[in-house]
């Protein structure tokens, strides 16, 4: 066990993360970030274009450092580890194992986000950040009156299709289901392809078309488009926490809006929490109100 203990420890050192630890480096209190091995999924993304304050496009991973580098700048101590188990001790602490070392704090806040599901083609990353996305609202308006696609997987693809409609020529909508969804329905540009799947990615330098096939006939058609959005679901980062009683069935940590759970000083924010909105602004702020509870927290300690 490690000889200090930490009044808190903040895993995840992505905007939320990062964001929480700016507020902590201000309030004073003797805290620690744990970044991981692998970087934000925020960083991924290359061009961010929605983000307050910053009218010209920068990319993910240049908003990324720009968090970390405040952050430092206010006395953040940023250590690379992944946390592997996540334990509430008896005494009220908290032991954090890593593959490098062990933490001990008085509080946590756990932000180490979400990963987004893959179609699991071959050629795939060939086309990340050249028409191949996971976020239409981050990323849809570089595609502004051009044909795409939705590949459709979770509940969050007929609001990505919706929002695409608002601004593209057209939008394919690939659902494995033999039906569009309701909200779906009577909407011009979009073209339903139920019972269908993406098989092959197409393009030169970038995404310029791809090929489906029918589940049932296993007939392929191609399709030309600018774009494919991927929404297939993600999934949260949460395995540290498998021992505490803080998850939904789907591996979501389970909050109060203030980013508290069911288990007294142990926080979440960002994409590993239930019914996250996959912003990068949405991620900062939950990673503000986290802090503020858990600086409430440690006050009645």
């Amino acid at each position: 066990m490690t000889d200090k203990t930490y009044d808190l420890v903040i895993v995840g050192a992505g905007p939320a993360g990062l964001t929480a630890a700016i507020y902590a480096a201000n309030s004073g209190i003797d805290f620690l970030v744990i970044s991981g091995f692998t970087g934000s999924a925020a960083a991924t993304a290359p061009k961010v274009a929605n983000y307050p304050g910053f009218p010209e496009t920068i990319s993910g991973a240049e908003l990324v450092a720009n968090f970390e580098n405040q952050a430092k700048n206010l006395g953040a101590k940023i250590e690379s580890d992944s946390i592997t188990e996540i334990k509430k001790e008896t005494d009220g602490s908290f032991t954090l194992t890593g593959t490098l070392s062990t933490y001990s704090a008085k509080a946590v806040i756990y932000a180490a986000g979400a990963l987004a599901k893959r179609l699991r083609l071959e050629e795939e990353p060939r086309y990340f950040g050249r028409g191949v996305s996971v976020c239409a609202t981050c990323d849809g308006h570089f595609f502004k009156n051009k044909p795409v696609a939705v590949a459709a997987g979770d509940n969050t693809a007929a609001s990505e299709a919706l929002y695409l409609a608002g601004i593209c020529e057209k939008v394919y909508f690939i659902t494995k289901d033999g039906a569009l969804p309701k909200e779906l329905d009577g909407i011009d540009k979009i073209v339903p392809k139920a019972n269908t799947q993406v098989c092959a990615l197409k393009g030169e330098k970038k995404l310029e078309g791809l090929t489906i096939e029918n589940l049932s006939t296993k007939e392929r058609e191609e399709l030309t488009v600018s774009a494919l959005f991927t929404a297939v679901g993600h999934d949260p980062e949460t395995a540290p926490l498998a021992g505490l009683p803080v998850l939904d069935d789907k591996g979501a940590v389970v909050t109060e809006k203030d980013g508290s759970t069911a288990v007294p000083g142990l926080f979440a924010a960002g994409d590993a929490v239930k019914g996250a909105v996959r912003q990068i602004v949405f991620a900062a702020s939950s990673g503000m109100l986290a802090f503020l509870a858990a600086r409430k927290y440690l006050r009645t300690l």
